[in-house]
């Protein structure tokens, strides 16, 4: 399934019509939003190009061989479109974690976390899990402003590369405001 943007009228039975949803969600409504961080990447001139190192690889194996025990698979993953989110993402995939649909979405590379909110706002509501895989600072930002405020001791350490943090969202994509139990995952090794 290719990532659309919804058309300025949302139609019935598309991917982006949104749910209705009461004030108590059923555990069917939850989706879950994963936001990381690309792996270690080797110093290059071109930014945008810079590929992972092998420790890089390595870690972002790791790191989706997490993902696929804990979720299974992702529905849609949304890169920046750097050489550095597309080999993190296709050493993720390398063990094993199923992803339904990859876009690259060349507006992460340099996107603030408001604008990175925004796109995800944008995601259809068939899409159950999502990963965000972009960039620092606003991968960091991004996951501090969508943590409640009592709930942000739970996100101390940081973001080094291939960290990710993942929450529940209970509203529909377009409404994410605020997502539920986040944790982070940082790699080992």
């Amino acid at each position: 399934m290719p990532f659309h943007h919804p058309p300025a009228t949302p139609q019935p039975g598309s991917d982006f019509t949104p749910l209705v949803m009461s004030a108590a969600t059923p555990a069917s409504d939850v989706r879950t939003l994963i936001v990381m961080r690309h792996s270690e990447a080797a110093y290059s001139g071109n930014d945008f190009a810079r590929p992972l190192t092998a420790h890089g690889r390595r870690i972002a194996a790791l790191q989706g061989a997490t993902i696929a025990q804990r979720w299974g698979q992702i529905d849609l993953a949304l890169t920046s479109g750097a050489a550095r989110t597309v080999q993190t993402l296709e050493a993720m995939k390398s063990v094993g974690l199923a992803v339904r649909a990859t876009h690259g979405e060349r507006s992460l590379y340099s996107a603030s976390w408001e604008e990175a909110l925004a796109l995800i706002r944008t995601v259809g509501a068939k899409v159950r899990t999502l990963l965000v895989l972009f960039h620092q600072p606003s991968v960091a930002a991004l996951t501090a402003m969508l943590t409640p405020e009592s709930e942000r001791n739970t996100l101390r350490g940081g973001f080094p590369p291939a960290t990710f943090a993942a929450g529940n969202v209970c509203t529909p994509w377009e409404a994410l405001a605020t997502w539920q139990r986040p944790h982070i995952w940082q790699p080992r090794g």
